[in-house]
């Protein structure tokens, strides 16, 4: 298993490449919405399919936003399960969106995309991968009411929920 040190550096990397090849896929819509249509279309079709994509990569833009802030405040920098699944699901959807920006695919792959990556990280959630630390005398838990969802919860619902914990147990320190 690959240290700690090797795992974010390699997940803001890859953070990093998604949300270019999103901005890239943003700049580049009429390829692909002409892709989603028929050979003869009418304006409000094209203005529906392009208002369907933007929407499509707006919604993957804010997840991705909320991952970013969740990351920088280091809610789950160091988490090694969760960092391994972010990892392997943005490496998968930047290569699969250079792949549709070269191929020119159409919306419902955009869809498809998002879902698939979002539910492969969402599965994901509960798994423990890597070492586990060792057993220490058990101290009371800061966050016990968030736990049973926290262990199946995708990783942006998670930062959120880690994050508003942290933050409102600062004022009580």
């Amino acid at each position: 298993m690959a240290p700690l040190g090797a795992l974010v550096p390699a997940r803001f990397l890859t953070l990093t490449a998604h949300l270019v090849a999103l901005g890239t896929a943003a700049g580049a819509r009429d390829t692909h919405v002409r892709a989603s249509l028929p050979l003869e279309f009418s304006a409000e079709e094209y203005a529906r399919v392009d208002a369907e994509l933007l929407g499509a990569l707006g919604g993957a833009a804010g997840l991705l936003a909320i991952e970013f802030g969740g990351f920088f405040m280091g809610v789950s920098m160091f988490h090694r399960g969760q960092g391994l699944l972010s990892l392997g699901a943005h490496t998968a959807a930047a290569i699969s969106l250079g792949l549709a920006l070269l191929e020119g695919w159409d919306l419902g792959s955009f869809w498809l995309l998002l879902g698939l990556c979002r539910w492969v990280k969402q599965a994901g959630g509960g798994l423990r991968l890597g070492i586990p630390p060792p057993k220490k005398k058990k101290k009371k838990n800061p966050f016990p009411d968030f736990l049973p969802f926290l262990s199946s919860a995708p990783p942006a619902v998670t930062e959120l929920l880690l994050l508003a914990a942290a933050l409102g147990r600062r004022g009580k320190l």
